[in-house]
Formats: structure tokens, sequence, C-alpha cells
């Protein structure tokens, strides 16, 4: 039976896979893709489109304001001291791990496997941000892949040249 501090946890480590089916879900509908692509049209277009003359500047400056996107939400949601101790932690244990399996401390070992489990845990909590971040980074970056297949549909031509071809 599970305890009611491990709920959460698990409810918290579906979430992200349950966003990804919906992002699935939303990518493979054309209605609702069509719908966000001209939503994100009325906003992108003007800014970055340059009248489909210059595509991969586009997607060059797509791509600029998907990885600043990206940026962002991992510093927002790591909490980088919790990580780096968390990591420090884990280092440790398996130092004093290694120390007893190499002086055959069958002692020693059974105390340190019974704090696996804290170890274990102390490691999903301090990323437990990155999965967080992974849900917004989706619902941020999906809508501007859908309107790239969207504008790029709109470009005259489906070649470019480059100066070393």
């Amino acid at each position: 039976m599970k305890s009611k501090d491990q709920q959460p946890s698990t409810a918290g480590f579906m979430l992200p896979f349950l966003i990804l089916f919906l992002v699935m879900i939303i990518i493979m509908n054309p209605g609702i893709r069509a719908a966000i692509a001209l939503g994100m049209d009325s906003i992108f277009y003007p800014l970055i489109g340059f009248n489909a003359s210059y595509p991969i500047l586009t997607i060059a400056i797509a791509g600029i304001i998907m990885i600043t996107l990206s940026s962002i939400f991992t510093n927002i949601f790591t909490d980088w001291k919790a990580l780096a101790r968390a990591q420090e932690i884990t280092k440790y244990y398996q130092e004093e791990l290694s120390k007893a399996r190499k002086k055959n401390d069958t002692e020693r070992i059974k105390q340190l496997m019974k704090l696996q489990s804290k170890i274990l845990q102390l490691q999903s909590q301090s990323s437990a941000g990155m999965s967080k971040q992974m849900i917004f980074v989706m619902i941020f970056i999906t809508p501007i892949f859908i309107w790239l297949m969207h504008f790029l549909q709109r470009v005259p031509y489906l070649y470019f040249t480059t100066p070393w071809a």
C-alpha cells in the first residue's frame, strides 16, 4: 500500500506524460493544428515572417526563440542548490559504498543499502523541476513548430542555395 508521501510524487511523474500525450493528439489533429497555426501566424508572421522571402532566417529566429524559452524555463524551475546538494550526497554515498565493498564490510553495506531509498528520493525531489520545465517547454514550443509547418507550406519555393554549394 502506498503512503501519502508517494502519491503526489506519482501524480507529478505522470503529468509530463499526460501533457506529452495531449500534445501528440494536438499535433495529429488537423483542425486543432490549423487553428493553432492561424493563431500563431497572426503573432509571428508580422514579426519574423519577412513575407516568406527569407525562410532560413525565419527558421533561425524561431529556433532562437525556442532556445531562449527553454533556457528561461530551465532556470526558473531548476533548484540548482538542491541539485548540487543531491549530487554531493550521492557522490559521498557511492564513495562510502565502494569503500565498504572493497573492505568487504557487510554490516556497513547493509547500513548504506538502507539509506539507498532516501538517496533516491532526494535525487527525485531535486530533479522534479525538470519535469515541470518540460511541460512548459512543450506548451510553448509546440505551437511554434506548428506555425513553422504552416509557414513553410506558404513559401513559394522548396529549396535554398548555400554559398558553398
